[in-house]
Protein backbone atom coordinates (compact mmCIF):
# COMPACT_ATOMS: atom_id res chain seq x y z
CA UNK A 1 0.00 0.00 0.00
CA UNK A 2 1.14 3.97 -0.78
CA UNK A 3 0.16 6.55 0.40
CA UNK A 4 0.55 10.58 1.63
CA UNK A 5 1.04 11.67 5.34
CA UNK A 6 -0.93 14.53 5.92
CA UNK A 7 -0.54 14.84 9.67
CA UNK A 8 1.69 13.51 12.35
CA UNK A 9 1.49 13.74 15.95
CA UNK A 10 3.58 12.29 18.89
CA UNK A 11 2.29 9.32 20.99
CA UNK A 12 3.99 7.57 24.09
CA UNK A 13 7.01 8.41 24.75
CA UNK A 14 9.12 8.08 21.43
CA UNK A 15 6.61 7.05 18.61
CA UNK A 16 4.17 8.83 15.98
CA UNK A 17 0.73 8.80 15.18
CA UNK A 18 0.92 9.49 11.00
CA UNK A 19 -2.49 10.02 10.01
CA UNK A 20 -2.28 9.04 5.83
CA UNK A 21 -4.39 9.42 2.80
CA UNK A 22 -4.24 6.19 0.65
CA UNK A 23 -6.43 5.56 -2.94
CA UNK A 24 -8.54 3.42 -0.32
CA UNK A 25 -9.41 6.31 2.70
CA UNK A 26 -7.66 7.73 5.67
CA UNK A 27 -5.65 5.29 7.76
CA UNK A 28 -3.86 5.98 11.17
CA UNK A 29 -0.02 4.20 11.63
CA UNK A 30 1.57 4.06 14.98
CA UNK A 31 5.33 4.78 14.08
CA UNK A 32 6.74 2.89 17.18
CA UNK A 33 9.84 4.86 18.11
CA UNK A 34 10.28 6.98 15.41
CA UNK A 35 11.34 9.67 17.31
CA UNK A 36 14.67 7.53 18.44
CA UNK A 37 18.07 9.28 17.11
CA UNK A 38 18.63 5.58 15.59
CA UNK A 39 15.04 5.00 13.95
CA UNK A 40 14.90 3.96 10.26
CA UNK A 41 11.46 5.85 10.46
CA UNK A 42 12.73 9.19 11.96
CA UNK A 43 13.71 11.31 8.78
CA UNK A 44 10.13 10.25 6.62
CA UNK A 45 7.80 10.06 8.84
CA UNK A 46 6.83 13.98 8.30
CA UNK A 47 3.80 15.89 6.66
CA UNK A 48 3.71 15.59 2.83
CA UNK A 49 5.77 12.23 2.40
CA UNK A 50 4.62 9.78 0.49
CA UNK A 51 5.70 6.29 1.56
CA UNK A 52 4.71 2.38 1.14
CA UNK A 53 3.93 -0.11 3.59
CA UNK A 54 2.14 -3.06 5.07
CA UNK A 55 -1.20 -2.78 4.98
CA UNK A 56 -3.53 -4.40 7.38
CA UNK A 57 -7.61 -4.61 7.29
CA UNK A 58 -7.89 -1.98 10.11
CA UNK A 59 -8.34 1.62 10.34
CA UNK A 60 -5.26 2.12 12.81
CA UNK A 61 -2.35 -0.32 12.62
CA UNK A 62 1.33 -0.35 12.98
CA UNK A 63 3.52 0.72 10.40
CA UNK A 64 5.79 -1.88 8.99
CA UNK A 65 8.19 -2.65 5.86
CA UNK A 66 7.72 1.34 4.96
CA UNK A 67 9.92 2.85 2.21
CA UNK A 68 10.31 6.43 1.33
CA UNK A 69 8.80 7.01 -1.98
CA UNK A 70 8.99 10.88 -2.69
CA UNK A 71 9.48 13.88 0.28
CA UNK A 72 8.59 16.26 -1.88
CA UNK A 73 11.41 18.78 -1.46
CA UNK A 74 10.53 21.25 -4.27
CA UNK A 75 7.11 21.95 -2.22
CA UNK A 76 8.36 21.80 1.23
CA UNK A 77 11.13 24.22 0.54
CA UNK A 78 8.34 26.90 -0.42
CA UNK A 79 6.05 28.17 2.52
CA UNK A 80 3.02 29.29 -0.18
CA UNK A 81 3.48 25.61 -1.51
CA UNK A 82 3.28 24.24 1.84
CA UNK A 83 0.33 26.20 2.79
CA UNK A 84 -1.70 25.34 -0.34
CA UNK A 85 -1.02 21.62 0.80
CA UNK A 86 -1.74 22.10 4.20
CA UNK A 87 -5.56 23.75 3.06
CA UNK A 88 -5.84 20.67 0.48
CA UNK A 89 -5.68 18.10 2.84
CA UNK A 90 -8.00 19.94 5.34
CA UNK A 91 -10.34 19.66 3.07
CA UNK A 92 -10.14 16.17 1.97
CA UNK A 93 -9.65 14.86 5.16
CA UNK A 94 -12.29 17.02 6.78
CA UNK A 95 -14.85 15.59 4.11
CA UNK A 96 -13.98 13.20 1.43
CA UNK A 97 -14.62 9.72 1.14
CA UNK A 98 -14.28 8.87 -2.81
CA UNK A 99 -10.78 8.61 -2.35
CA UNK A 100 -9.12 5.91 -5.38
CA UNK A 101 -9.92 9.33 -7.65
CA UNK A 102 -8.73 11.99 -5.19
CA UNK A 103 -5.95 10.11 -4.34
CA UNK A 104 -4.78 10.26 -8.64
CA UNK A 105 -5.56 13.59 -8.50
CA UNK A 106 -3.61 14.72 -5.82
CA UNK A 107 -0.47 12.77 -7.35
CA UNK A 108 -1.07 14.63 -10.71
CA UNK A 109 -1.67 17.87 -8.13
CA UNK A 110 1.73 17.72 -6.47
CA UNK A 111 4.05 17.31 -9.55
CA UNK A 112 2.26 19.63 -11.98
CA UNK A 113 3.78 22.60 -13.24
CA UNK A 114 1.15 24.88 -12.35
CA UNK A 115 0.65 23.25 -8.63
CA UNK A 116 -1.64 26.19 -7.43
CA UNK A 117 -4.09 26.11 -10.00
CA UNK A 118 -4.43 22.28 -9.48
CA UNK A 119 -4.96 22.35 -5.45
CA UNK A 120 -7.57 24.89 -6.19
CA UNK A 121 -8.94 22.75 -8.97
CA UNK A 122 -8.88 19.91 -6.24
CA UNK A 123 -10.92 21.98 -4.22
CA UNK A 124 -13.28 22.76 -6.32
CA UNK A 125 -13.81 19.20 -7.10
CA UNK A 126 -14.18 18.13 -3.62
CA UNK A 127 -17.21 20.66 -3.32
CA UNK A 128 -18.94 19.35 -6.77
CA UNK A 129 -18.28 15.76 -5.06
CA UNK A 130 -19.84 16.73 -1.65
CA UNK A 131 -22.65 18.28 -3.38
CA UNK A 132 -21.68 22.07 -3.07
CA UNK A 133 -20.11 22.46 -6.98
CA UNK A 134 -19.93 26.13 -7.82
CA UNK A 135 -22.53 27.23 -10.62
CA UNK A 136 -20.88 29.33 -13.15
CA UNK A 137 -23.86 29.61 -15.47
CA UNK A 138 -24.11 33.18 -16.90
CA UNK A 139 -26.74 35.49 -15.64
CA UNK A 140 -29.40 37.14 -18.16
CA UNK A 141 -28.29 40.35 -16.53
CA UNK A 142 -25.19 42.35 -16.46
CA UNK A 143 -22.56 41.02 -13.88
CA UNK A 144 -21.09 42.64 -12.00
CA UNK A 145 -19.19 39.57 -9.85
CA UNK A 146 -19.54 36.30 -8.18
CA UNK A 147 -20.79 35.32 -4.57
CA UNK A 148 -19.50 32.82 -2.01
CA UNK A 149 -23.73 32.92 -0.25
CA UNK A 150 -25.23 31.57 -3.49
CA UNK A 151 -22.31 29.81 -5.62
CA UNK A 152 -23.26 31.95 -8.70
CA UNK A 153 -23.25 34.98 -10.87
CA UNK A 154 -24.59 38.15 -9.35
CA UNK A 155 -26.42 41.51 -11.49
CA UNK A 156 -25.56 45.04 -10.65
CA UNK A 157 -28.84 44.33 -8.50
CA UNK A 158 -28.39 40.63 -6.86
CA UNK A 159 -28.30 41.88 -3.57
CA UNK A 160 -25.30 40.17 -2.31
CA UNK A 161 -21.69 41.17 -1.47
CA UNK A 162 -19.48 40.53 -4.83
CA UNK A 163 -16.17 38.37 -3.86
CA UNK A 164 -15.07 37.89 -7.24
CA UNK A 165 -14.82 40.09 -10.01
CA UNK A 166 -15.69 38.82 -13.40
CA UNK A 167 -12.03 38.28 -14.13
CA UNK A 168 -11.37 36.25 -11.21
CA UNK A 169 -14.57 34.34 -11.76
CA UNK A 170 -13.78 33.50 -14.87
CA UNK A 171 -10.21 32.51 -14.10
CA UNK A 172 -11.82 30.22 -11.21
CA UNK A 173 -14.39 28.43 -13.84
CA UNK A 174 -11.46 27.58 -15.97
CA UNK A 175 -9.69 26.21 -13.27
CA UNK A 176 -12.34 24.10 -12.00
CA UNK A 177 -12.26 22.59 -15.82
CA UNK A 178 -8.43 22.35 -15.63
CA UNK A 179 -7.78 24.67 -17.88
CA UNK A 180 -4.94 26.71 -16.17
CA UNK A 181 -3.44 30.46 -16.65
CA UNK A 182 -0.33 32.10 -16.01
CA UNK A 183 -1.08 33.91 -12.92
CA UNK A 184 1.02 34.84 -10.05
CA UNK A 185 0.63 33.82 -6.51
CA UNK A 186 -1.10 37.51 -6.02
CA UNK A 187 -3.66 36.56 -8.78
CA UNK A 188 -4.34 33.39 -7.35
CA UNK A 189 -5.11 34.32 -3.84
CA UNK A 190 -8.08 35.89 -3.78
CA UNK A 191 -9.54 33.03 -5.58
CA UNK A 192 -8.24 31.08 -2.75
CA UNK A 193 -9.68 33.40 -0.14
CA UNK A 194 -13.20 32.97 -1.81
CA UNK A 195 -12.78 29.10 -1.29
CA UNK A 196 -12.08 29.36 2.09
CA UNK A 197 -15.18 31.66 2.41
CA UNK A 198 -17.49 29.23 0.17
CA UNK A 199 -16.13 26.23 2.47
CA UNK A 200 -16.80 28.33 5.70
CA UNK A 201 -20.35 29.70 4.62
CA UNK A 202 -21.94 26.35 3.12
CA UNK A 203 -19.67 23.77 5.30
CA UNK A 204 -18.52 25.10 8.42
CA UNK A 205 -15.14 24.35 7.82
CA UNK A 206 -12.01 27.48 7.55
CA UNK A 207 -9.30 26.20 5.54
CA UNK A 208 -7.10 28.74 6.38
CA UNK A 209 -6.94 28.06 10.19
CA UNK A 210 -4.84 26.07 12.13
CA UNK A 211 -7.78 24.37 14.05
Amino acid sequence: MEGIIYRTSPYLDSSLLLQVITPKGLVTLVAKGALKLKSPYRYFCSFLNKISFEEKLRPMYSLMNAELINDYASIKGDLVKINYAVVLFKAISSLIDNFELLYGLINEALESPYYFQSILFLLTKILYLEGYGLDFTPSKMNISGFSQLDSGPLGEWGGQNVDLSIQEAGWLADISQQKYHDLSDEQLWPLLEFLNKYYNYHLGINLLTNS
